[in-house]
């Protein structure tokens, strides 16, 4: 199981705010959240003539913040050093600070 925090037993999958474990259930909340929360979204981003990665971590955080405290943060403080990926896509690679790709 997908485990980036290390502190599963004690705060739930991705330190979910219940302490949830059940993988189905947070994926349940999550998808629930998302649905309840993206017209909040799809407003804020209306209002934006260029969208910024400040704007796409606001986002996340509209979404997804109900369930996780950490929601719109930079991966660079919550996770730096993992690999992401969703559904077998990998969207978000580890820094490392020698690749040419992290400037």
């Amino acid at each position: 199981m997908f485990d980036p925090f290390k502190d599963f037993d004690a705060k739930g999958y991705l330190r979910n705010v219940v302490g949830e474990k059940d993988l189905n259930i947070v994926k349940q909340l999550e998808h629930d959240l998302f649905t309840a929360n993206l017209a909040d979204a799809m407003t804020y981003l209306a209002k934006k003539n260029t969208i910024t990665y400040r704007d796409f971590l606001k986002v996340h955080a509209l979404l997804f913040g109900d369930l996780y405290p950490w929601a719109g943060s930079d991966r660079m403080t919550t996770s730096p050093d993992l690999a992401i990926s969703k559904a077998g896509t990998c969207f978000c690679l580890p820094y490392v600070p020698s690749d040419p790709t992290f400037g």
